[in-house]
């Protein structure tokens, strides 16, 4: 799932000017009129007016930030879980092997 950030083509240190244009560019990009085969256009165009709405609020972007640096550090520690997980089991097929190999010889 894209972020706000990427919706609008803006990265989160981006001062209001650079949202701004980055907002224009994306809009531009997305306007149904001008893409009238794609079906999906005035949903975008939707998302990119609220995104930018959003990320030009101080208040709310200072609360995505957060919830975003929160989903970011949830996912760091799930992706650490799952191979901390992995490592477990090859661990112990390793060591159901050795104690095999040990128990037949």
């Amino acid at each position: 799932m894209k972020t706000l950030y990427e919706l609008l083509g803006a990265l989160p240190d981006d001062d209001a000017e650079a949202l701004r244009s980055a907002f224009r560019r994306a809009v531009k990009g997305a306007h149904p009129d001008l893409r009238p085969g794609d079906p999906d256009a005035a949903l975008k165009f939707r998302q990119i007016i609220r995104a930018n709405e959003i990320l030009t609020d101080a208040e709310e972007r200072d609360t995505y930030d957060h919830l975003l640096e929160l989903a970011r550090v949830e996912q760091a520690s799930a992706s650490k879980r799952a191979v901390a997980t992995r490592i477990h089991k090859v661990a112990s097929c390793i060591i159901a092997l050795t104690g095999a190999s040990v128990a037949s010889v």
